[in-house]
């Protein structure tokens, strides 16, 4: 297989590690502007410089690939994006947040809505062990959804959940209410990005209730409730607990994360066969288009202007 990975920082080089361990015969490449960041996370996923081709434009990448990741901060990635679907590639995995406004959305799935070119999006909550199973036993119930964490990152990490509540309930989420503040501690990606904190609401057509709050103040890791009729599900990613609590009994499971490095080769294998459980471009479109409106409300940013998360 052709593999073409896009921005070679921690997220694109586990990408590729997930593909070199899972695929014998594989032509990978890698566009990155920075030789010294491509060579030294070659170097922490314990791959030969030799078997990886590097590029720095566009300009030397062979048009035709089997597959593209796009691992880039949100800024360049439309223009990625745009410049990719001039070439041979018809799979697509889009790191989140996909892009920064809805006119972005609407222009990139305008240009493959004709096509055969499948465009994923990597939500990989969908791929956790524990939530499977659970969707499948939730089936029709109405579920309240509670996020509630430290300092995990609210604006960049939000998407996560939302799209989580929405494979849970098999319906598109409405966020109803939201109180955010800037993060004046700056963002670790640069100065074209910000981060926010507070809490947001939102709800399904069907009843189902979401919360999402964080307080930076707090140590204490990010838990995850889901509530129903007759249970609740208790996860606890700082200790990979989940908890699931009735009138009867406490049934206590390791609460399995999968990471990239393990997932992007599984997800690969899931578009081939048609059965991927990662929302499409066009089904994530809605939770951002609402997602960038409550960001740039808060940051008195217009609707139309780029929403500065990454």
């Amino acid at each position: 297989m052709k593999v073409l990975i896009i921005g070679f920082g921690n997220m694109g080089a586990r990408h590729l590690q997930s593909i070199l361990s899972e695929f014998k015969k594989v032509e990978a490449h890698v566009l990155e502007l920075n030789r010294t960041v491509f060579l030294n996370n070659l170097k922490i996923i314990k791959v030969n410089q030799k078997k990886v081709i590097h590029h720095k434009d566009f300009n030397t990448i062979p048009k035709k690939m089997d597959f593209c990741v796009v691992a880039t901060p949100s800024e360049p990635r439309f223009d990625i994006v745009n410049k990719l679907l001039e070439f041979e590639i018809d799979k697509f995995l889009l790191e989140k947040v996909v892009f920064q406004n809805d006119f972005q959305f609407e222009n990139i799935l305008n240009k493959i809505e004709n096509s055969n070119k499948q465009i994923y999006c990597n939500f990989v909550s969908r791929y956790y062990k524990n939530f499977v199973e659970l969707k499948q036993s939730l089936k029709a119930k109405k579920i309240t959804m509670v996020v509630n964490g430290d300092d995990f990152g609210f604006a960049c990490n939000s998407l996560h959940f939302i799209d989580l509540f929405e494979y849970f309930t098999n319906s598109k989420s409405i966020i109803t209410n939201s109180v955010l503040l800037k993060d004046q501690r700056g963002n670790k990606r640069g100065e074209n990005y910000v981060e926010l904190n507070g809490e947001l609401i939102a709800v399904t057509n069907k009843g189902d209730n979401l919360f999402i709050k964080n307080d930076v103040t707090k140590s204490e890791g990010l838990d995850l409730l889901i509530v129903t009729n007759d249970n609740l599900h208790v996860f606890k990613y700082k200790n990979k607990k989940h908890k699931k609590i009735n009138v009867n009994d406490v049934e206590e499971f390791d609460f399995e994360i999968k990471y990239t490095s393990e997932l992007t080769a599984e997800i690969y294998k899931d578009i081939l066969n048609n059965n991927c459980l990662l929302p499409t471009l066009k089904q994530t479109r809605s939770a951002h288009s609402q997602f960038f409106g409550i960001i740039n409300d808060a940051l008195n940013l217009k609707q139309t202007d780029k929403c500065p998360i990454t």
